[in-house]
């Protein structure tokens, strides 16, 4: 049976043997070789970091508008809504901003206010979201943001080397694309004063 030199949780060396496979025959000597180097892994690959985080676009509903290419960004802390778009919706239940939103250019602004509970409807799910409304230019090209709370709710998987996610708790075999982030940020995140 072989043995492995393992540091415990308190940081003392023990050691452990090493479940031996019955298909498989080990020679002693060689096993602790190589296994008794603490960080030392046998097959140990380099893999290629990924300098950007991923944004997607997918389609859903808010009070009947289809929306076609709204972003998901996993960067994000809070989903976001512009204010013409809250207007053209109708929304009169806006609350007054309790704080300021910082973005990751690390510009500021006090949102115009935000809407708790929003119902989206992405295919057949229902789905509850809090927006903050912010005065967008009126060309703005992602009017729409949805944050790292949407992507909870909906139980987004990232599939990063395919460039795509699937909400899971809404259809499992359905996959949106990921976009061009553009040099532009869009991570924001929420400064109580």
């Amino acid at each position: 049976m072989c043995h492995c030199n393992v540091i415990n949780t308190d940081g003392e060396r023990e050691v452990t043997p090493i479940p031996s496979n019955q298909d498989t025959e080990f020679e002693s000597s060689a096993c602790l070789e190589e296994y008794d180097a603490i960080g030392k892994v046998p097959h140990q690959m380099k893999l290629h970091k990924i300098n950007d985080s991923v944004k997607f676009v997918f389609p859903f509903i808010i009070e009947g508008m289809e929306f076609s290419d709204s972003l998901c960004d996993t960067g994000a802390n809070l989903n976001v809504m512009s204010k013409a778009i809250a207007n053209e919706l109708g929304m009169c239940d806006i609350k007054p901003p309790h704080g300021s939103v910082k973005f990751g250019d690390n510009s500021s602004m006090i949102p115009y206010g935000f809407i708790t509970d929003l119902m989206v409807q992405v295919g057949g799910c229902l789905i509850p979201v809090y927006f903050y409304i912010l005065e967008m230019e009126n060309d703005s090209p992602r009017a729409l943001i949805f944050g790292s709370s949407f992507l909870a709710t909906v139980g987004a998987v990232v599939d990063y080397p395919n460039r795509r996610v699937c909400f899971s708790k809404v259809k499992r075999r359905i996959f949106y694309p990921a976009v061009c982030s553009g040099g532009s940020s869009y991570c924001i995140t929420i400064y109580k004063e």
